[in-house]
């Protein structure tokens, strides 16, 4: 495990895609006052509606470090252009308030919001330019201003629109997106629901969990919920072998350990193929591969050394990847928190505390969150997190009296209603 690190400014390896994409961006600005130079207005309005377009989307698909980068080249570029310097530092201004409202705003409904306060501020911030750096009629500053404001609040609108096209060429997913898979609407959740309620159940509740955990550690929260609502989809195929889905008997009862091994790990492909055709990306597929990482299936293990059967090479392990994320790795614990309080319901506080340490002591004793990138301070941090979650699942309810059995106390809470006849 590594140690405790600085993350006040922590910007990952910048990817082909990324890099194309920043490029691309810069150049669009650069064309968009190329061709609109000749009239001031309208060049206003064009260079800032791409650039901050632009810069919204990276905000959300790349971060802030890279959206501010972006936005800095677009005005150095368009600088060296021959800007006049008013523009320019409106296209500054505007752009790094466009990506912040976008990203604290991430969701379609807010967009006529985040419209209207990048417009009063490029509106604003224009106007001030034009009258601080040159004498110009009313009129013309009037018009600036205006254009800038036009710019402004076409920028969210046009991201909206253009955001599913660049998820696509780029291989990104935004909180827009990520907004949307939340909803239990989506086909793949209401056919998760449908077909295996127990695991749809028990898949809420591992993104309640992640959720707490990753916002606690700093760690990307409405991906890990996402992440947690989809992990075990790969299940809706032979929900009777998950004993969240059983009923009468267990069909592994008659089984040989290894073939059941082989249904459990089947899981883990036919998920990934369902996300796959659902156009969900990597980042989420990566959560269906790797929330088992390469840990042992314990029971199926001890079940075949009671039978004499060979338990050695890979037979009764799950196909891995360990986590390679921090995301990743808070769900593979919060998955098997959730069964293991499911099945073992902690009383209190205390026993909450201890099944989340012992849960992650295991986990940690497996080697499978090596490399996760999961700090001993984030670790401590999750633990706090998720024990306050498990207490909120699981907390005590205050018995109800008794009110004689159940059909009459039935019929003192929802007495029934005469039936009306027909003639």
């Amino acid at each position: 495990m590594r140690g405790p690190r600085l993350r006040l400014f922590r910007l990952e390896k910048l990817t082909g895609r990324d890099a194309g994409l920043i490029a691309l961006s810069i150049t669009a600005a650069a064309a968009a006052y190329l061709a609109t130079a000749d009239s001031p207005a309208i060049a206003t309005a064009a260079t800032i509606a791409v650039s901050t377009t632009t810069g919204m989307y990276s905000r959300l698909a790349m971060g802030r470090w890279r959206a501010a980068a972006q936005i800095l080249g677009c005005a150095t570029l368009v600088s060296a252009l021959g800007a006049p310097p008013r523009l320019v530092g409106v296209l500054l201004i505007v752009g790094l308030a466009g990506e912040g409202l976008i990203a604290r705003q991430a969701h379609r409904s807010a967009i006529l919001a985040v419209s209207a306060c990048t417009a009063l501020i490029a509106c604003i911030a224009s106007i001030s330019g034009v009258a601080a750096t040159v004498a110009l009629p009313g009129r013309v500053v009037l018009s600036e201003g205006v254009a800038a404001m036009i710019g402004g609040f076409l920028s969210a609108p046009l991201m909206l629109t253009l955001a599913p096209m660049a998820e696509g060429l780029f291989g990104h997913i935004t909180p827009l997106t990520m907004n949307e898979w939340l909803s239990y609407e989506h086909p793949l959740l209401r056919q998760l629901a449908s077909t295996a309620p127990g695991t749809f159940q028990h898949s809420v509740n591992v993104g309640v969990l992640a959720d707490a955990a990753a916002g606690a550690i700093g760690a990307d929260p409405l991906l890990a919920r996402v992440g947690g609502l989809y992990h075990d989809v790969g299940k809706v195929n032979a929900p009777e072998y998950f004993i969240e889905n059983q009923h009468e008997g267990n069909p592994h009862d008659g089984l040989d350990p290894a073939e059941s091994a082989r249904i459990l790990q089947a899981h883990v492909f036919d998920g990934v193929e369902l996300v796959n055709r659902y156009r969900m990306g990597e980042r989420i597929a990566n959560f269906v591969r790797e929330h088992h990482g390469s840990g042992q299936m314990r029971s199926l293990r001890a079940k075949a050394e009671a039978l004499g059967r060979p338990v050695d090479g890979d037979t009764y392990r799950y196909p891995g990847p360990r986590p390679r994320s921090r995301e990743t790795g808070i769900l593979m614990i919060a998955d098997q928190l959730e069964a293991t309080a499911r099945s073992e319901t902690p009383p209190d506080e205390a026993a909450c505390d201890a099944l989340v340490r012992d849960t992650i002591a295991r986990i940690q004793g497996d080697r499978q969150l090596d490399d996760a990138a999961l700090t001993v301070g984030d670790l401590a941090l999750a633990e706090r997190a998720f024990s306050r979650a498990l207490q909120a699942m699981y907390h005590r309810r205050v018995p109800y009296p008794s009110q004689g059995d159940g059909p009459s106390r039935r019929r003192l809470i929802f007495p029934s209603r005469p039936r009306r006849t027909v003639a």
